[in-house]
């Protein structure tokens, strides 16, 4: 059985397919609490300041991550876990990560590894919003080639010629 997440900075979606071209069915939906929050709701105060040895002015210390994308990392590392308990659970062949490309890098750096290991292949789409149709309509190639790549892999398939499996064309 094959798993699609689709994911944005809101909702991650699970969704998996059964038989061969069957219709994807809704496993699960995890919700980001701390998506719609203002930035000056998630801290509670300035950041700190620091008076310069120069001339005296103060300069506020300025973070390399904004409160809101910490959150969103902090939000991605908790559904990690419950994302492999969902997936090994439900027995995954593998699985099929979309996500636009600034959140795909952050949710990579957040699975752990037995996640990571089922991750086959990655689409760098923002389709969390599509309505269910579309959605399947764009996951359909990818999955066949999921499934192309299981039934060449499995013990006595007949390879033609050597060929080898390969997601470029998706």
């Amino acid at each position: 059985m094959f798993h699609v997440i689709v994911a944005d900075a809101k909702t991650v979606h699970v969704f998996e397919s059964g038989a061969d071209d069957a219709g994807l069915r809704k496993l699960a939906a995890f919700h980001n609490p701390d998506a719609k929050a203002h930035e000056r709701d998630l801290v509670t105060d300035r950041p700190g300041r620091t008076a310069s040895s120069a001339n005296k002015a103060r300069q506020a210390y300025e973070p390399n991550v904004t409160a809101r994308q910490h959150a969103l990392q902090r939000w991605l590392k908790l559904i990690g876990g419950q994302l492999q308990r969902l997936l090994a659970a439900r027995r995954s062949e593998g699985c099929v990560l979309i996500a636009g490309p600034r959140l795909l890098a952050q949710l990579r750096s957040s699975l752990p590894a037995k996640l990571s290991a089922l991750n086959r292949v990655e689409l760098q789409r923002d389709l969390a919003t599509q309505p269910a149709a579309a959605l399947e309509r764009r996951v359909q190639p990818a999955l066949r080639e999921l499934r192309r790549r299981r039934a060449l892999n499995r013990p006595g398939a007949a390879r033609e010629g050597g060929a080898r499996a390969t997601t470029a064309s998706l």
